[in-house]
């Protein structure tokens, strides 16, 4: 018979007979082409799948079973009908396929696959999740032929049993192989499009080779033939329908690829700009991430617009500082981000969100605008606020500032030699201080990190929202890779900020001893001087705890005469003091006490250096660990070595290291419970809310007990002028009390002062009482500083002191009693000329011995022991 048409008689002759199959090789081609389309549109749709709930992932599955079940499975089968030829081709007695079946067999393998994907997961490798997964994707792919085949009107088709097991066992194999590969590959990070177009044609060739292993082993009997086939489906309408999917199929991976090039790309942008990012850890250690393996982050500014050489924005610098506290108390910043936002909107600088130009942060001479620090501010608050909407967290959530600022954009000679590095645990007990020193400069970016511990009931909505949570070591190479930054020091980081959030390093209650080290600081924007501390937590000076818990009268005195003396002349005392030739039983269990801790601090520091440190007798007052998590912090007693270490010296052993003294300082005022939040949040009230807007009636009181605050009238006086009302606006300075800051020097930079830190302050009138105090203060600095409100230039000058004389050497001490906040005091700031070495310095003198008055209320802000442990240690020099 030829191709020709047949008449009615030759067509009767044929019914009932098989007839024979040919195959056209262009359709078998094109059927497998469709298949691996399908198959690599699934997976792609997959890898954005973070969890089996949410709004979002429920999406991304329903997309993924209609690519599987409807592309790589229905197409593909009735492609490859299309390329089977009965007999010699005549029209009368091709296939023919009925309405009803063909409807049915689209719906019936979208549904399977849907469970098949939902039960293999999203997130975890399980083979007995992959195995039951690929067998429901196997069975739904060889159920779909063969309901296809019984959509079959003009013919009846025969199956060979052997290649109907075979069929289905090749599906069922082929399918559990490419999902557990494809999971596996996913679960450790290792999923590149190659190994997933690797999974989509595993899978392809499996639903491919049960179709043609099945149709070889199927012969076709003409059942009946039918002049009217008007109300079937023609092969043109399917064939219509296969080349409508696939284009929505190829749009859809266009879409995909060009999402995530562009979210590349805008990560190499943003690893030159100023970034804030999220490091959210759950119980596992696990961190969150997008499903790239990107952190969440958004930008704050294109770049920190320094307004001298010394203006570099790091974690000495004050407006860091000030965002680091607020970062601590976020139920008094929250209420005024929308504020924040429209005034960044109404000045033109964030005209379009996401969207900052730097041009509107400079004046018309290229300096920065005069309320440039306010502004930023508030660029870092409302990026924090989008950065919570993204995750679909609460803002007070979010988490608390890390202590560093991290530097991204590394050039390509710097990236490529920390890629050679390796990344071990060992690796993250290296001196931060060689890094910085290594590749700062380098860099043309920096982030910073809000660091964050969520539950399982977090965790589980952040994957509903399209978040992941991996192992760091997993991420470390595509989180560095976007960030443009070093896997080496990455990891590091990340070690050290899983438990940065849960463990709130505090003292316990007792007694410490205690070294305070310091020596001047060389780095780009610094002045001052830096502080030795503990690397894993650098708000703790090191310290070592004795065998008792308080300090009687006898024992201040007996401290007494050791004032001044060096750690091994100290040392030698107590040896001799302990002996058993010692008559003085309470003193000799004394001496041994001391001399047992100070050996254990010795160890800890681990460098011969602190020998030449001298000791501060009089006891110091310093927060430590409250009776219960919310109780505000007590107090302990901390005897102190006090030492000043040369300009070039690195931190000792492996457990120290350096860190500015105003960033410690700080530090000393965020703990749990602190009363010094109370005044913080005052002080952002003040600064950012106009007086008038806070006295309209449907404006919330801020300043009640229920937000660590109190009434506006505190009744405290100011020697300024008071301003109107109406002539303070937002963006404008304003001190804590409402008052407008003097206008910013307009004098060119003159350089460094010329005061070196040694030179003795001229002395100040103390004709204030007896309960007066030395107040003296640096003017550079005070100058330097001017764009926050004078409260906040009390606590981040970078080295100012409270000279006060406590009641430590009272006959009792409670060491978790209350800490009461104190007044602020600032007391000089020490400049250091480069190239100057520190030597045989006397630090005998005392003190002033006034007690200061206990604080009324938030007005005022505590004192800090580190103030008057520094007063006490640069008091006398000779050098």
């Amino acid at each position: 018979m030829s191709g020709t048409q047949l008449t009615p008689e030759e067509l009767m002759a044929l019914e009932g007979h098989i007839i024979s199959k040919s195959y056209r090789a262009g359709y078998v081609v094109l059927s497998y082409f469709i298949s691996c389309l399908g198959a690599f549109t699934t997976l792609e749709i997959m890898m954005r799948r973070t969890a089996s709930k949410g709004w979002y992932n429920c999406f991304l599955i329903l997309a993924a079973s209609i690519s599987m079940g409807g592309i790589a499975t229905w197409c593909m089968h009735f492609v490859g009908d299309c390329a089977v030829t009965l007999g010699t081709g005549q029209p009368q007695i091709q296939i023919v396929f009925g309405s009803g079946f063909t409807v049915i067999s689209i719906l019936i393998p979208i549904i399977i696959e849907l469970v098949a994907l939902w039960v293999a997961g999203s997130n975890e490798a399980s083979i007995p999740r992959s195995v039951l997964g690929g067998v429901l994707a196997g069975l739904g792919a060889c159920g779909m032929h063969y309901l296809g085949q019984f959509g079959i009107v003009n013919y009846d088709s025969t199956y060979d049993v052997g290649y109907l097991i075979g069929a289905t066992a090749l599906a069922i194999v082929a399918s559990v192989l490419s999902l557990f590969a494809f999971f596996m590959l996913r679960a450790h990070w290792h999923s590149s499009w190659l190994n997933r177009a690797f999974c989509a044609v595993l899978l392809a060739s499996g639903i491919s080779g049960m179709h043609w292993l099945s149709s070889i082993g199927t012969t076709y009997r003409l059942r009946r033939w039918d002049d009217d086939i008007s109300s079937h489906i023609s092969r043109t309408a399917i064939v219509t329908v296969v080349i409508v999917l696939s284009i929505v199929c190829c749009i859809t991976l266009i879409f995909l690829t060009f999402l995530e090039q562009s979210r590349m790309i805008r990560a190499a942008r943003r690893a030159e700009q100023v970034v804030l990012a999220a490091a959210i850890f759950d119980d596992q250690g696990r961190i969150c991430v997008t499903h790239e393996g990107y952190l969440p982050k958004r930008k704050i500014a294109n770049s920190w617009v320094e307004r001298s050489m010394d203006d570099v924005f790091g974690v000495a610098h004050p407006v860091f500082q000030w965002i680091f506290r607020a970062s601590r108390n976020w139920d008094a910043i929250s209420h005024l981000i929308p504020r924040m936002r429209r005034h960044l909107f109404h000045t033109g600088i964030k005209a379009r969100m996401g969207s900052l130009d730097d041009n509107t942060l400079l004046g018309e001479e290229g300096a920065p605008i005069k309320d440039y620090s306010v502004v930023f501010r508030e660029l870092f608050c409302v990026a924090a606020a989008e950065l919570a909407a993204d995750l679909h967290q609460p803002l007070q959530k979010l988490g608390v500032l890390y202590d560093e600022v991290v530097v991204t954009g590394l050039g390509k000679n710097a990236l490529e030699k920390s890629h050679r590095s390796v990344t071990t645990v060992a690796s993250s007990i290296l001196d931060l201080e060689r890094e910085g020193r290594e590749g700062s400069s380098l860099g043309k970016g920096q982030l910073l990190f809000l660091v964050s511990r969520v539950g399982r009931v977090e965790v589980g909505n952040l994957e509903a929202a399209g978040f992941r949570f991996a192992q760091p070591e997993s991420v470390i190479m595509i989180i560095a890779n976007s960030l443009r930054m070093g896997p080496r020091s990455l990891a590091r980081r990340l070690e050290v900020m899983r438990t940065y959030y849960t463990n709130h390093h505090i003292l316990d209650p007792g007694v410490h001893l205690a070294c305070f080290g310091i020596r001047a600081s060389l780095a780009v924007g610094r002045r001052g001087f830096d502080i030795l501390v503990r690397r894993d937590a650098k708000n703790q000076i090191p310290t070592m705890r004795a065998p008792f818990d308080t300090l009687e009268p006898w024992q201040v005195e007996y401290l007494k005469t050791m004032d001044s003396k060096s750690v091994s002349l100290v040392g030698k005392q107590l040896y001799k003091e302990s002996k058993p030739s010692n008559k003085n039983v309470k003193e000799r269990n004394l001496a041994r006490d001391l001399l047992k801790t100070l050996e254990s601090l010795k160890e800890e520091i681990g460098d011969p250096l602190f020998n030449d440190a001298m000791l501060i007798s009089r006891p110091f007052d310093v927060p430590c660990r409250g009776r219960d998590s919310n109780s505000p912090p007590g107090i302990a007693s901390l005897i102190a070595f006090k030492i000043i270490l040369p300009l070039h010296s690195r931190a000792p052993g492996r457990n120290l290291s350096f860190t500015p003294l105003n960033l410690f300082r700080t530090q000393q005022r965020v703990y749990d419970n602190s009363p010094d939040h109370a005044y913080f949040g005052k002080s952002v009230y003040r600064e950012f809310v106009p007086p008038f807007d806070m006295a309209q009636p449907n404006t919330p009181d801020y300043f009640n007990t229920e937000h660590n605050s109190v009434a506006p009238n505190s009744g405290r006086g100011s020697n300024a002028t008071r301003n109107s009302r109406n002539d303070v606006v937002i963006g404008e300075h304003i001190d804590v009390y409402g008052n407008l800051l003097p206008e910013p020097s307009t004098q060119p930079y003159r350089g460094p002062s010329k005061i070196r830190f040694w030179d003795r302050p001229r002395s100040v009138s103390k004709s204030r009482g007896e309960n007066s105090f030395e107040k003296i203060s640096d003017n550079s600095d005070m100058k330097d500083n001017g764009h926050l409100v004078s409260g906040q230039q009390a606590i981040a000058g970078d080295n100012s002191t409270s000279q006060r004389r406590s009641s430590l050497g009272s006959s009792k001490r409670s060491p978790g009693r209350p800490l009461s906040p104190m007044m602020p005091v600032v007391t000089p700031n020490g400049l250091l000329k480069p190239g100057t070495e520190m030597r045989n310095m006397d630090l005998n003198e005392e003190a002033p011995s006034s007690p200061l008055k206990t604080p009324m209320g938030p007005d005022e802000e505590s004192a800090i022991y580190i103030d008057e442990m520094f007063a006490l240690t640069v008091a006398k020099r000779k050098v």
